[in-house]
């Protein structure tokens, strides 16, 4: 899965005398373009300099020149904004409520079966060698369970049976097909319906946030995305002090006004766990 997200910034510095007005057009590579003359947009963008800045001429220049720079300033703040929620989404991804039982997260898995969905707690605990459910959950599901079986658990040698599941998902994984295995209620934790075990707790990597109460799928990848928040809440401060200084310039004539401009995008790919969390089999 990939996500673009604009978060990368060209500042560029454009010199206003006392009649300019600032355009902006998007080019053939999607980069925004800003110029202060309409002589410089390329007459096949010209169509998208519709509802931009117009000379309004009960404006002095200097009043003009202001308020076509605030205009551009403000569509620049828009997408800054829009980036931070697609930063703050693409993190929620990764993250879980911090709730444990017997020293073991536990997180809330979907089961999707068919066309209906349904929503199980189930504990992470690498311990136990396979994919466990409660007995009495087996109704939840079209699904008709496997033959008897015997699973090694623990000390002991239990009774079994295999139930088929088309999909599960859990944070940012997704699994396709996967067995759960049936066993007696009181061979699972209380508090939980389930255990996610060795076969998909061993590929995922996961750490306790415990002043944040959360707990943090994949923390390297999420790490880099908490650093890209960072930044453009850095940009978004500095927006604000450069629109500031507008509001208060006397005089915009040759005068540098940086603008800050969103150029680049950078792919989001959530990292694959070492089993592969979209793997099909």
């Amino acid at each position: 899965m990939k996500k673009s997200i604009l978060l990368a910034a060209l500042i560029s510095s454009l010199s206003l005398s006392s009649h300019a007005e600032i355009y902006h057009y998007v080019d053939d590579s999607g980069k925004k373009i800003f110029v202060d003359s309409l002589s410089r947009v390329p007459h096949k963008y010209w169509d998208q300099l519709k509802n931009q800045n117009k000379t309004d001429f009960s404006l002095s220049p200097h009043e003009q020149a202001k308020k076509n720079l605030l205009q551009s300033i403000n569509n620049v703040s828009i997408e800054q904004r829009q980036t931070k929620r697609d930063v703050l989404d693409a993190m929620a991804i990764y993250e879980a409520p911090l709730r444990k039982i017997q020293g073991k997260p536990v997180v809330q898995v979907k089961f999707r079966d068919g066309t209906i969905l349904r929503t199980l707690n189930l504990l992470l605990d690498v311990g136990y060698p396979a994919l466990l459910l409660r007995e009495s959950q087996a109704s939840l599901f079209s699904a008709k369970p496997g033959k008897l079986n015997h699973l090694q658990l623990s000390d002991q040698v239990v009774r079994t049976r295999p139930l088929n599941i088309t999909k599960v998902e859990f944070g940012p994984y997704s699994y396709d097909l996967r067995n759960f295995y049936l066993v007696e209620d009181s061979l699972i934790p209380g508090g939980v319906d389930g255990v996610l075990g060795k076969p998909i707790v061993s590929g995922i990597r996961f750490k306790e946030d415990a002043g944040a109460n959360k707990l943090i799928f994949e923390p390297e990848h999420y790490a880099s995305l908490q650093t890209e928040l960072d930044e453009i809440e850095q940009l978004i401060e500095k927006q604000k002090a450069v629109e500031e200084e507008v509001k208060n310039a006397e005089n915009l004539e040759g005068r540098d006004i940086q603008l800050i401009e969103n150029a680049s995008a950078k792919d989001i790919e959530p990292v694959a766990s070492g089993a592969n969390a979209s793997a099909k089999k």
